[in-house]
């Protein structure tokens, strides 16, 4: 079936920073799985864009944020590394490069939209479909779209969220 990807998956809290964190679960060339590291915010992430980030032939597929960062990426390289700060995900494009990592940017709307800060909310009451959660808990939450002159705002009961 199209974007349907079979494979197990698990979930590790780790209380470590993040690049430490992920670095620590990454392969090392011993015959290890790719790993998949796809950040909680991705409140419009749908089975078939994740499916587009699974099955990219790439040594490091990378689905990129606004503004610099990493939503998702797979590792199936034992020497990329992970740096998450700052323009991560032209950070990651370099470590790729540096340690001979084939590599696939992951072109999607929907794994590179998240939730950072108040005015990202428009983004998922816009293009959240009827039957995803995230707008429908929005929605509950009293959350609304407000027109703006040029610009379209979340508000909640009637005031803006920033």
């Amino acid at each position: 079936m199209p974007g349907e990807v079979a494979a197990a998956a698990s979930l590790t809290v780790d209380d470590r920073p993040l690049t430490e964190a992920v670095n620590a679960r990454l392969p090392a060339g011993d015959g290890d799985d790719p790993v998949a590291v796809v950040m909680a915010d991705l409140a419009l992430a749908t089975p078939d864009a994740l499916a587009a980030l699974l099955t990219a032939a790439a040594d490091v597929a990378i689905a990129p944020g606004r503004g610099g960062g990493t939503n998702a990426l797979v590792v199936d390289h034992p020497a990329f590394r992970v740096d998450y700060h700052g323009l991560s995900y032209l950070d990651h494009r370099g470590i790729a490069r540096e340690v001979g990592a084939t590599l696939e940017t992951v072109d999607s709307f929907r794994l590179g939209t998240d939730v950072d800060e108040p005015a990202d909310l428009v983004e998922v009451l816009v293009h959240g479909r009827e039957s995803d959660r995230a707008p429908a808990v929005l929605r509950e939450f009293g959350f609304e779209l407000e027109r703006r002159e040029g610009r379209v705002a979340a508000v909640r009961n009637g005031g803006p969220t920033e």
